[in-house]
């Protein structure tokens, strides 16, 4: 049975939402993790569709916003790695437009 619903069971049928979060704290025991809930688990998702480098659009689908701004502003944060490649992409580039710049001749 298809449906629009995000957590079904599996008749297809909406989950109670006191069944989901003891099948979250089930699932959640038995992988190791201590702590945390849906919502951590949720900014966790969009920071790996980000730091994947998944297109913004396809974030928002598969976190299910309304809008790019939720995804990006709410659920997407910057991750280290990603920032230190920027900056080197830029130190990069400005080091590349100097070498240019002083090797011309005046």
């Amino acid at each position: 049975m298809e449906s629009d619903l995000v957590f079904t069971t599996k008749y297809g049928t909406p989950i109670q939402g006191t069944n989901f979060l003891t099948t979250f704290k089930i699932i959640r025991t038995r992988t190791g993790l201590t702590h945390g809930d849906l919502r951590t688990l949720r900014r966790g998702v969009g920071t790996l569709l980000v730091h994947l480098k998944v297109h913004p659009r396809v974030a928002k689908a598969i976190l299910r916003h309304s809008r790019i701004t939720m995804t990006m502003d709410v659920y997407a944060e910057a991750v280290d790695s990603d920032v230190r490649e920027a900056v080197n992409q830029m130190d990069a580039h400005l080091r590349r437009m100097m070498s240019r710049t002083l090797s011309k001749p005046t």
